[in-house]
């Protein structure tokens, strides 16, 4: 399943209430992929989502794509959980 369009459905609708960072493997000079690069130890397969805590500690992650409704029914279990 392609994560694109579900992304930028879901960053739409989430992009003023939480911090997103979308990374494309096959660009790697990016600052994002250079900051977040070092979770490439925990990364078991593409497309892979984490979810992080403000100190960037993984609280979930998930293996496989996402529609925006999975995006954002993980986020906001995981957003509870946080709180």
């Amino acid at each position: 399943m392609a994560m694109e369009p579900a992304w930028t459905q879901f960053e739409s609708a989430y992009k003023k209430k939480i911090n997103l960072v979308m990374i494309n493997t096959d660009e790697t000079g990016t600052p994002e992929y250079k900051k977040y690069s070092k979770m490439g130890d925990t990364v078991e397969g593409i497309p892979s989502t984490f979810w992080l805590d403000a100190k960037g500690k993984v609280l979930k992650s998930k293996l496989g794509g996402m529609n925006a409704k999975q995006l954002s029914s993980e986020t906001d279990a995981v957003s509870k959980k946080a709180k």
